[in-house]
C-alpha cells in the first residue's frame, strides 16, 4: 500500500484477474498490517472494504476482493502449517533457534514473500534471516538423483532417517494449532 492505494503486480503483466497462492498471503498480510483485519481474522470496515454476500470483503483491485470466507480458509491452512512446523520442531526436541535454514520450494513457496508469511504467522519471525526460496526442489532433486549415484545414495540415507509423524492425534499439535489460528 502506498499513500492509501493498493499497488498490485501481475505475473506476466496485464490487468489483474485473480490472486495466486503467494498473492493471497501478501493480501492477508496487508490486511493485517494495515488494520483492515484484526488478529482474529475479522475484516474491519474501512476505505477498501465492501460487502459480498452479506459479509465484509477487502478490495485488492477492480473485481478482486478477499472475502471473509477466504480469510477463514487461509486462517485454518495457516494454523495447520504453522502448528505443524512447531509440533515437528518440538517432537524433535529442538528449539526454533536450532533451525539453521528454512527452504521454501515449489510454485507456492518459491514466490512467497517471507515477510508476508511472517506477518500472518505462517512462519515464525525467528526464521527471518534463514529463509531461502529455492524453486522446484522436487524436480531438481529428481534430476540430480537420476544423474548421480552419489545423490541416489544420499536420497536413500535421508529416507532411512525419515519418520512418519501423524499430527492429527498429537496433543501438542492440537494445542498449538488453536494458538496459531490468530494472525
Amino acid at each position: 500500500m502506498e499513500d492509501g492505494e493498493i499497488k498490485t503486480a501481475v505475473i506476466g503483466g496485464g490487468k489483474p484477474r485473480g490472486l495466486c497462492g503467494s498473492g493471497i498471503i501478501d493480501a492477508i498480510a496487508l490486511m493485517r498490517t494495515s488494520g483492515a483485519m484484526d488478529e482474529t481474522g475479522r475484516i474491519e470496515e474501512g476505505p477498501h472494504t465492501i460487502e459480498v454476500d452479506g459479509a465484509p470483503a477487502f478490495v485488492i483491485a477492480d473485481g478482486i476482493a478477499v472475502t471473509q470466507r477466504d480469510v477463514r480458509r487461509i486462517q485454518t491452512a495457516k494454523a495447520a502449517i504453522a502448528g505443524g512446523v512447531l509440533a515437528l520442531v518440538h517432537r524433535a526436541g529442538l528449539a526454533l533457534s536450532d533451525i539453521q535454514k528454512v527452504y521454501l520450494a515449489g510454485g507456492f513457496g518459491n514466490y512467497m514473500n517471507p515477510q508476508s508469511a511472517m506477518d500472518i504467522g505462517l512462519l515464525p519471525p525467528i526464521f527471518r534471516d534463514i529463509i531461502k526460496n529455492i524453486g522446484n526442489a522436487a524436480g531438481a532433486g529428481a534430476g540430480m538423483t537420476l544423474l548421480s549415484d552419489e545423490y541416489i545414495r544420499e536420497s536413500l540415507r535421508i529416507a532411512e532417517l525419515s519418520q512418519h509423524v501423524e499430527l492429527g492425534g498429537d496433543a501438542y499439535f492440537m494445542d498449538i494449532y488453536v494458538e496459531c489460528m490468530m494472525f
